[in-house]
């Protein structure tokens, strides 16, 4: 019998790389308490996914174009490969505001 192992999925935190560029990375940590994270994150905006990225020792980015004027709320879903051996789990929101 495969044992379920809980993942923590952190909310997504951004990084201005180049405030001229006007450029926003999203990244998400999955957290679990033994092994190393099988799978991928999908980065959304609502409803809808505007990237899937694999997870890299614990770490999911996803570098976004320009953004409209305004504001954003993004969730980071992780998605186990194999759901019989971990459970996939949702951030909670985070808010990019767009001013320029």
């Amino acid at each position: 019998m495969k044992h379920r192992r809980g993942r923590r999925l952190l909310p997504p935190s951004f990084a201005a790389l180049e405030e001229r560029a006007l450029l926003t990375t999203l990244i998400a940590i999955v957290d679990q308490a033994e092994g190393t994270p099988d799978g991928v994150v999908e980065f959304r905006e609502g409803d809808s996914v505007v990237a899937t990225s694999p997870v890299r020792r614990g770490i999911a980015t996803h570098t976004l174009g320009r953004l409209s004027r305004g504001t954003h709320h993004y969730t980071a879903v992780f998605v186990p490969a194999d759901p019989e051996v971990s459970t996939g789990s949702t951030s909670g929101s985070v808010r990019v505001r767009v001013v320029l």
